[in-house]
């Protein structure tokens, strides 16, 4: 990932990931971690695409999740405004590639 960051208010706040894939063959994004989460588990996230998602050879992608600030997993909401969270896009070839990113 070469672009990571966060905008919002503390209603909700939007995380922009980008990249290209450098390599010599195709990828596929099939996950995306909230702090080591599939991000669909917690309710109040979402995504801007439908996964998998192909990203040709040489080709450069973007992804939002919407964080909303109630979002919670099994019922404990966990976010909130300064706090520092992971976000990790899986490939197919079971590539990790991590990014911190505080939520403003």
């Amino acid at each position: 990932m070469n672009t990571q960051y966060a905008t919002g208010t503390s209603g909700t706040w939007y995380i922009y990931l980008g990249g290209q894939n450098t390599g010599s063959s195709d990828a596929t994004i099939i996950q995306i971690q909230i702090n080591g989460v599939p991000y669909n588990s917690y309710t109040g996230v979402t995504l801007s695409t439908t996964l998998p998602k192909s990203v040709p050879s040489g080709s450069s992608f973007t992804l939002q999740l919407n964080i909303n600030s109630g979002a919670a997993l099994n019922g404990v909401t966990k976010f909130a405004s300064g706090q520092t969270i992971q976000v990790t896009i899986i490939t197919a070839a079971g590539n990790n590639y991590p990014a911190s990113i505080a939520l403003p």
